[in-house]
């Protein structure tokens, strides 16, 4: 790639964090080089620490294509594992009052294909917003909005519109991991679809905080490519997020495991409510979300306890998203929590999970620079609890899909 289109990518980068995030915001290494490798037609891995700016790859893309469609023809396609954090995403680049932050980022241009919104049926606009689901039809030339016709063969569809805005896009997956099924089918299909748009020179990004180092090694295999690989910490570093991260880590303390059944969750996270402003909850199942929620508005009079799980509708959910803005709360969230949702608390106290969902989950403990120096001097937790019985009646293994 010439020098002066990754200037060009630098620059756009710069002037969206400005223009996001605030004047205060400093770039993050590596994501230009990402995004250089994709406009180059590659496929790329990127493994950066939550709470990086990750998100901004597909931002900068969206808006370069907007501005320059003849220099840089590559309209980005970002490809979630929740439709809530498809609504943060999105959410990000409006201001309170619907005006957008960046005058080429804005509702004619930016869109959301998802159930339940329905902006960019053959994910044609600049910036797509998608769920893999919806993703994945439209590579087989189905695309959900026609569905119904296409099976009551009253329309064979316009499949081959969205499969072509596919193939002429930056495809970003993001959080591959969180796609895959307990079996191998979620993989099996994963890589087909990879490999399917590497024939034709699709560029594509895979990032993650916490891609498992095998999949990532599957992917390298199955490609039968080379794949740049950039990951944090062994092929660039930061320094600004680097002290961040040191200041996080002399804060948190990580007592052992103990067992705790809802109520007794409930009654941690209101203890920890009277020294802490924010406390985050997170659960591995809806169910269980909503019951230890209804355990802490029995016991506790305070209004602000926020409830946060994929079945709540698209209004309600940035209702809620909203009040975890505000400096006092106590919210009961599932993993809905682990991606691309821009919450900063004070405490937490979490279910048993994989190391990758415990990661992802930690990134939500003092994510703001703020809530930081809040705590300088004093100290905080995640406490990780379990539920004996129901690890027994799981065989053992302790789900959290």
């Amino acid at each position: 790639m010439a020098m002066n289109q990754s200037a060009k990518v630098d620059e756009e980068y710069r002037n969206l964090l400005k223009q996001i995030v605030g004047d205060k915001a400093s770039p993050r290494n590596g994501i230009v080089e990402t995004i250089t490798e994709a406009l180059n037609h590659k496929l790329c891995i990127l493994t950066a620490p939550t709470g990086y700016g990750k998100t901004f790859i597909s931002y900068t893309i969206g808006s370069l294509t907007v501005k320059s469609w003849e220099e840089n023809p590559c309209r980005a396609i970002h490809v979630l594992p929740l439709r809530s954090i498809i609504e943060h995403c999105y959410i990000a680049l409006f201001n309170e009052d619907g005006t957008c932050k960046v005058p080429e980022l804005n509702n004619r241009t930016v869109a959301k294909q998802m159930m339940g919104a329905a902006q960019s049926p053959w994910l044609q606009k600049p910036l797509v917003l998608t769920t893999f689901d919806t993703f994945s039809l439209s590579c087989i030339r189905v695309p959900p909005a026609e569905i119904g016709k296409i099976f009551r063969k009253r329309s064979q569809g316009h499949g081959y519109i969205s499969l072509a805005s596919i193939l002429t896009s930056v495809i970003v997956f993001d959080e591959l991991h969180l796609f895959l099924e307990e079996n191998l089918k979620g993989l099996r299909v994963i890589l087909s679809v990879i490999n399917a748009l590497r024939r034709y020179k699709t560029p594509i990004i895979i990032m993650s905080a916490t891609m498992p180092s095998k999949l990532r090694m599957i992917i390298v295999e199955k490609t039968r490519e080379k794949v740049p690989v950039l990951e944090y910490g062994q092929n660039f570093k930061d320094e600004d997020f680097e002290e961040f991260k040191k200041k996080t880590l002399d804060i948190i303390e990580t007592p052992k495991p103990e067992r705790a059944c809802d109520q007794k969750i409930a009654e941690k996270a209101i203890k920890a409510h009277e020294c802490y402003n924010k406390v985050l909850t997170v659960v591995n199942n809806v169910s269980r979300c909503i019951e230890i929620a209804r355990c802490i508005e029995e016991m506790y009079s305070n209004k602000n306890v926020v409830v946060l799980h994929s079945k709540i509708i698209a209004k309600d959910r940035r209702d809620r998203l909203k009040k975890l803005e505000s400096n006092m709360w106590i919210a009961v969230c599932t993993q809905v929590v682990e991606a691309g949702v821009d919450v900063s608390s004070h405490y937490m106290i979490t279910d048993i999970a994989p190391p990758c969902a415990l990661v992802q989950r930690a990134g939500r403990l003092l994510r703001s620079k703020k809530d930081i120096e809040k705590f300088e001097g004093d100290k905080t937790q995640i406490e990780i609890v379990y539920d004996e019985n129901r690890l027994r009646m799981a065989g053992g293994s302790y789900g959290i899909y």
